[in-house]
């Protein structure tokens, strides 16, 4: 039999902040550090002679890329980013590097490269006063696990929201949980707007469960029930 959902109550002015604080120092090390850095390490490195490194590293991140976008990632919202991060310092020395070659292929990949690493300096650079606004999406402000068939969940949401807004929209994202490994697969997300559902998102005794196919949300005595695919 399925059972209900333990939401887990997080201490939003502690958990929150301190993530916020990690996710902004992430970000403004790989968006404006890493390139810089990037430099200083494409000096020591020689593309030629480390080819097999190079390829096995980008066989890494790539596989990594491709589980991410089917669902399988590490446990949590961080240690992916982290792996994120450190795939765009090497991808900041290989552009680097690049401008060491003549052939046509290498000054294609750099011109292209140069131009995304430009973009993403210059969104470091405005997110030192738009930060907040701009991770909403990447910070988890409430968490809730639960069981169900002897499986383990968990869901967690993200909201995004302005002052001047007409309405918040609750991201909720759930996932499968491996006890014994480090990996969760995500089996579904969706979003709410606070105006247009009859959630009330701030009851504390908001859950979220699942009943045989249905990932349920419920709160004050409304359901809302989503057919997992």
């Amino acid at each position: 039999m399925p059972t209900t959902a333990n939401k887990v109550y997080l201490d939003s002015s502690s958990v929150s902040k301190y993530y916020m604080n990690t996710t902004y120092i992430l970000y403004l090390l790989t968006f404006l550090i890493f390139p810089i850095l990037g430099l200083i390490i494409s000096k020591y490195v020689n593309i030629k002679k480390n080819k097999k490194t190079i390829i096995w590293l980008a066989s890494v991140f790539v596989i990594h890329n491709i589980l991410f976008i089917q669902g399988l990632s590490f446990k949590g919202d961080y240690p992916d980013y982290f792996v994120f991060s450190i795939e765009y310092l090497f991808l900041s020395v290989i552009i680097i590097r690049l401008y060491k070659l003549k052939d046509n292929y290498s000054k294609i990949f750099r011109s292209i490269g140069s131009i995304l690493l430009v973009i993403g300096f210059l969104q470091g650079l405005i997110g030192i006063l738009l930060f907040i606004v701009i991770s909403q999406d990447y910070e988890t402000d409430k968490i809730y696990n639960f069981n169900n068939n002897k499986k383990s969940y968990q869901t967690r949401r993200y909201s995004f929201g302005f002052v001047t807004s007409e309405s918040i929209r609750y991201s909720f994202k759930t996932y499968r949980r491996f006890e014994y490994l480090p990996f969760e697969l995500k089996i579904n997300k969706i979003d709410f707007f606070d105006t247009k559902c009859d959630l009330n998102f701030n009851d504390l005794n908001f859950t979220v469960s699942i009943n045989d196919l249905d990932l349920e949300f419920s709160s004050n005595g409304v359901t809302h029930k989503i057919e997992i695919e």
